[in-house]
């Protein structure tokens, strides 16, 4: 701001010109609404200072009025970004017959939104054969869903491993399972038409879905070989276990698991 009296640049934090020793006005009222806030419980000091400047409740107020306007609009904004995002599936939820059940299907596998599909199905009770294709791709979504996750655990365990910020919360053995865990999860991504069960899916991949489920390989075998440092031989092998939880896959997770922790300390 500038000095009423001789017209200089004056900081508001100065409490007076530094030219000409003029009061800053605007530091004076800073201090006064500071005191008003670190006073407001107390009466008598309460009192005093509005006796001697009226004013200062009168503009705390205002700004907590408009504070509390920013948040509020704010709040609002939020709420209606998640009711959008949450009536995004149901605006196309036909009530008609199964073939626009399919055309809402077809839509949502064509644009690659994998992680409304399940909750579609599910909404309409839709598991009949003619679904089929919907049914593998949300299968898909959830394995590859479930690498992600596993593996964002594992990275956040060993930093904290790493860092001893949590020594209670992430040891060495957390790590390692962690570890475990995301292998484990790699597993049924490249194992997944040799899944027995309800995924299974007379061990076809079904053409529709091929794309899909390349790319998620291709996602999983980058971030062993690169985020991990597993060779092409080792990812190889990993895939060809058919049970991630016996003790032989135990035993080769924990193997690549010492050969992982060894890079990171050479590094």
């Amino acid at each position: 701001m500038k000095c009423k009296n001789c017209g200089a640049s004056v900081p508001s934090r100065l409490p007076a010109c530094e030219y000409c020793g003029t009061a800053n006005e605007v530091y004076i009222k800073r201090k006064q609404e500071m005191e008003f806030l670190l006073n407001i419980f107390n009466r008598a000091k309460r009192r005093a200072l509005i006796e001697a400047a009226p004013d200062i409740a009168v503009r705390v107020l205002n700004k907590f009025v408009i504070a509390a306007a920013i948040l509020l609009v704010a709040a609002l904004f939020v709420n209606f970004a998640v009711f959008m995002l949450t009536e995004r599936a149901y605006r196309e939820k036909p009530v008609g017959n199964e073939e626009e059940h399919l055309q809402v299907l077809e839509k949502m596998h064509e644009e690659k939104r994998f992680d409304e599909i399940g909750g579609y199905l599910y909404q309409n009770n839709l598991y009949s054969d003619r679904y089929l294709i919907y049914q593998q791709a949300q299968a898909i979504y959830e394995d590859i869903s479930f690498f992600w996750s596993n593996a964002g655990y594992f990275e956040n365990t060993r930093n904290e491993t790493e860092s001893g910020k949590n020594p209670q919360q992430a040891t060495e053995e957390d790590a390692r399972r962690k570890f475990a865990d995301l292998l484990s999860c790699a597993n049924e991504v490249f194992n997944f038409i040799k899944e027995d069960g309800i995924y299974s899916y007379q061990d076809e991949l079904l053409p529709e879905n091929m794309d899909y489920y390349q790319e998620c390989v291709m996602e999983v075998t980058a971030c062993l070989k690169y985020r991990c440092g597993l060779s092409d031989e080792e990812i190889k092998t990993l895939g060809e276990f058919k049970n991630s939880y016996s003790t032989e896959f135990t035993g080769y997770c924990n193997e690549l698991y010492d050969k992982y922790s060894s890079q990171r300390e050479s590094n």
